[in-house]
């Protein structure tokens, strides 16, 4: 049998593909929460979401659909221990198509880190629930449900530019101040991030690099042009500051570029 022509030369694979078997997306967190008194810290986090889901339906109310583009939703930025950072993880739910966008310590405590997920406005009320189960409901051991994700959570609240910025705070742009951002694109929304941005005459590079379940584009703006930017799409990521005026090469497969005064491979 004559083999079909192989328009991508940089990348050819032969054979057929193997089965796995199927792995659930669902994250078991380890180890004992921290101790909490149940009904209180069960009310502090049902407040805080609540206040934060209504900010959140306020703003999208508000949403200029001459310019939004991409799936209606939200960032909520999540406070966890540092100690018990490896449970940012049981943030994301696929099922619900909530991701887990940008994980950083905080800004004035190091004991804690920040960790932001983007929340589709369908799924708006599910941390909500979360937290209501584990006030209400026991497991057959007699543990509060979803112990090991809320227990662990020390505060929540509505996500902005700066929850999705993960480099040093001290390069935050100033209020006004224009800067080149690296902004990290979520999973098959770059295309909206360009339409949004162009928009919003919001100047992006015309190259960008790709990885895994993300692609990286350099955007001119200051902080209030970001946020509308953010605020106007479902497509940030993550956001850092562009070290040094970037070159970005796509030309051949392995080349490497440079972003942001780091150099990266092109894919």
């Amino acid at each position: 049998m004559a083999r079909p022509p192989r328009n991508r030369p940089h990348f050819h694979v032969e054979g057929g593909g193997e089965a796995e078997p199927y792995t659930s997306p669902r994250i078991v967190i380890t180890g004992l929460p921290p101790a909490r008194v149940r009904a209180q810290h069960a009310e502090k986090l049902g407040h805080a979401i609540g206040a934060a889901v209504q900010q959140a339906r306020q703003k999208l109310g508000t949403r200029d659909q001459a310019i939004a583009e991409g799936e209606k939703g939200f960032y909520l930025e999540f406070e966890i221990p540092a100690a018990e950072q490896d449970a940012v993880e049981g943030l994301e739910n696929r099922p619900a198509k909530i991701e887990l966008v940008a994980v950083r310590p905080t800004a004035d405590n190091q004991e804690m880190v920040s960790a932001t997920v983007f929340v589709p406005e369908r799924s708006a009320e599910f941390f909500a629930k979360k937290v209501e189960t584990y006030r209400d409901e026991n497991t057959k051991s007699g543990k509060p449900r979803n112990e090991a994700l809320v227990a662990r959570i020390e505060d929540v609240r509505l996500g902005a530019v700066r929850s999705l910025f993960t480099d040093d705070m001290a390069l935050f742009p100033m209020v006004g101040r224009q800067a080149w951002w690296e902004v990290w694109v979520r999973d098959g929304r770059l295309e909206t991030l360009r339409h949004v941005a162009q928009r919003l005459n919001v100047t992006l590079k015309e190259h960008a690099i790709s990885f895994p379940e993300r692609d990286v584009i350099l955007a001119l703006a200051n902080e209030e042009s970001m946020a509308r930017l953010v605020d106007n799409s479902d497509a940030v990521a993550e956001l850092r500051i562009a070290k040094d005026m970037p070159t970005l090469s796509r030309d051949a497969p392995g080349r490497t570029s440079r972003l942001g005064g780091q150099s990266r491979r092109s894919c």
